[in-house]
Parts: C-alpha cells; sequence; structure tokens
C-alpha cells in the first residue's frame, strides 16, 4: 500500500503552522512585557521628574516667602514707629497690613450654624481634608436658571452656590461690556457619587498604563478621590470657550485667549481665585493644567491676589497671621479674621462697626474664618 505524500507535506504544513503560531505568542508576550517595562520605567522617570520639580518649587516658594516676610516685618516696624503701633497702610493703591497684635474691635455680634460654616466659602478640600461631615447642599442652585439663563452652561444640571453664580454673573457682564464672551461654565459642583465615576474611570484606565504599585498615585495627579474634590465645596467650577456659531472658539486655549487672561487678572475682584496654579502643584495636590477658579469672597480673594497664594498656602498664612485688613488708597475696605474652631454646633462672631456685610466659614483646617466688607469696589 502506498503511503499517501500529500497527507505528510499537510501533517509537515500543520507543524509548521503551530510551530509559528508559538513563536508569535511568544514574540508578542515580549513585546506586551517590553511595553510594560517600557511603561513602568516612564511612569517612574515621570514621577522622579515631578518630584524633584515640586522640590525645587518647593525651595523658591519658600525664599519667596521668606523674602515677603522680611519685606513685611520692615514695612511694619517702619509703620509701628511712626505712630501709636497700630500699623498704617500705604496711602495709595491697595495694601494688606497685619493686625494681629491687635484685637478685632467688634460692635455687635452675629451666629452661624455648624451647616453654614462646613458650607462657606473659605473650606478647603483636597487631597488632605475631605468635605466636612456637616455640608449642607440644599440652597446649591442651577447656574443657568438663576442667572435666568445669561451665563452659558454645558447643562442646566451645572450648579453652584447663589454667591458664587451671582458674581459669575457680574464678572461675565463686565466683561462684555469690553467685548469678551463666549465663556462657558462646563463643571460645577460634583456629589461623593460623580467623583467616584470619574475615579473609577481614571483608575482603570490607569492599570492599563501603569504597574499595580503606581496605579492610584498617578491617578491621584489628575483625578480627586471621591470626598477629597474641591468640586464638593459647591465654590469651584471650570470654563471654557465656547460658540455654537463659531466652531473654531472651542479649539483657543483659555488660559492664553483673551477671555481667559483678563479673567485671571480682574477675577479677584468679584472674589475668584485660580485654584490650582501648576508651580503649587506639590502644595495643591493637582498636577494637572485645568482651567479651575474657586469663589473665596471679595475679602479673601483681594488679600490671596496682594499675596499671590493659593488657596492652601492663604490658610496656612491666616494661622500665622490671623487678623488682617485690606486697604485701597488709605481706606479701610476689609477685614478678615480668624479664630480657632472647637465643637460647638454654632458659632458667634463679632461684628465691627461700619460693616456692609459679614461672612463666616470654615477652612476644614480647624479655623473659622470672618470676613468684613466696608466698602463695595473693585
Amino acid at each position: 500500500m502506498k503511503k499517501d505524500p500529500s497527507g505528510k507535506r499537510s501533517l509537515r504544513m500543520l507543524l509548521a503552522l503551530v510551530i509559528l503560531f508559538a513563536v508569535i505568542v511568544v514574540v508578542a508576550a515580549v513585546c506586551v512585557t517590553l511595553v510594560r517595562n517600557m511603561q513602568t520605567e516612564y511612569a517612574d522617570k515621570v514621577k522622579a521628574n515631578i518630584e524633584t520639580f515640586n522640590e525645587q518649587e518647593q525651595q523658591a516658594y519658600q525664599e519667596r516667602l521668606n523674602e515677603f516676610n522680611a519685606k513685611k516685618a520692615l514695612e511694619e516696624s517702619q509703620r509701628a514707629a511712626s505712630g501709636d503701633g497700630m500699623p498704617q497702610p500705604a496711602s495709595e493703591g491697595w495694601d494688606l497690613v497685619d493686625l494681629s497684635a491687635f484685637p478685632l474691635e467688634g460692635e455687635t455680634t452675629q451666629a452661624f450654624t455648624r451647616a453654614e460654616l462646613e458650607s462657606g466659602d473659605m473650606v478647603v478640600i483636597n487631597e488632605w481634608h475631605e468635605q466636612p461631615a456637616g455640608f449642607d447642599s440644599s440652597t446649591l442652585a442651577s447656574i443657568a436658571r438663576r442667572s435666568k439663563f445669561s451665563i452659558p452652561t454645558r447643562d442646566n444640571s451645572v450648579m453652584l452656590f447663589p454667591a458664587a453664580i451671582d458674581q459669575i454673573q457680574s464678572l461675565l457682564t463686565d466683561a462684555k461690556v469690553i467685548g469678551l464672551e463666549n465663556y462657558e461654565v462646563i463643571v460645577g459642583y460634583r456629589d461623593y457619587e460623580m467623583q467616584k465615576t470619574l475615579w473609577d474611570t481614571a483608575y482603570n484606565a490607569n492599570l492599563k498604563r501603569y504597574r499595580a504599585a503606581v496605579v492610584e498615585e498617578m491617578t491621584r495627579r489628575a483625578t480627586s478621590y471621591p470626598g477629597t474634590s474641591d468640586h464638593h465645596s459647591g465654590y469651584t467650577f471650570q470654563l471654557r470657550l465656547y460658540s455654537s456659531t463659531d466652531p473654531t472658539v472651542i479649539k483657543q486655549d483659555f488660559l492664553t485667549s483673551l477671555q481667559g487672561m483678563w479673567f485671571m487678572e480682574n477675577g479677584w475682584k468679584y472674589g475668584f481665585t485660580f485654584r490650582y496654579p501648576q508651580d503649587k502643584s506639590y502644595i495643591t495636590g493637582i498636577h494637572v493644567d485645568v482651567n479651575t477658579f474657586r469663589y473665596v469672597g471679595l475679602a479673601n480673594a483681594a488679600a490671596m491676589n496682594i499675596l499671590d497664594l493659593c488657596l492652601e498656602e492663604y490658610v496656612a498664612y491666616l494661622q500665622e497671621h490671623p487678623h488682617i485688613a485690606i486697604y485701597k488708597d488709605g481706606i479701610k475696605v476689609y477685614e478678615i479674621n480668624r479664630t480657632v474652631a472647637d465643637s460647638s454646633e454654632g458659632w458667634s462672631v463679632d461684628v465691627p462697626l461700619g460693616t456692609l456685610e459679614t461672612d463666616v466659614s470654615s477652612d476644614n483646617c480647624g479655623g473659622i474664618v470672618a470676613t468684613y466688607i466696608f466698602s463695595y469696589q473693585h
């Protein structure tokens, strides 16, 4: 009986295909391993670069802070030598005066509940300070509806506290007068579940890019863990440029656009501060460029602008300088007083004579920050 040569050829071809497939699998596995190793090496390199950058920035910041403190100390000593010891403000321009050595002169008192304090505009929420347990979201409002749709938003569900909405409306109205339009609020308040969804999505995406040991750290660089996002405050929002009739508008980088630069320069006059400066990422914990702003009230925003501090730095400054005043052309406009908080369910603050408006908020760092407005001016 003759053997079938075609059968042997088929067997050899099948064996060759099996070997080829095995080789492809091995090569693919090696490639995947190499890619993962490259990603891990890249992540480690990025981490090392960021740590080096943060150390350099922290050192530079400390040097600037030392220079600022030395300058302020000299100014205060000169002012003290000129009169009865009470520091005197500059006669022109905006000036901040440290009154920590002098008690707040209250004429009346005003009471606030713990819910009001823990839902205030100075509550710090970040990687190290979670949203306060007493936070009350009941007065959050739709930005579009409260502004009667004069503030463009991504949709009607974008929400903030009324104080922030009203000041955004005022700012955008003034911007429009000088020809700056196309602002849109795309993100406002987020509750825990909304933030958890964002976190889970980012975390799962990073699982495919980085080794397990660094996934959480890499996720935190761009996305806050649920309960630690500043968007939980109800005063934080993101902006972009958008026009339904001009598709080129949305392609502009907000911070380098005319609208963005004007907002950055003038936002403090309306109570806003840029939330995440990239040169202070080691302080805020956020390492990505985002067009995120925070309403902190007129008085605090003015102080932060004069001092050039982010929110975390400013709270630390108030811990060392708990009583300050802001002057314009020698006239007191704002006064700010921080006291140490306790476990009380309510809080009463002294209100100085001549105060037009009082605002009190927990800073979520063990203190209560009271601000007093004596004059409304930009």
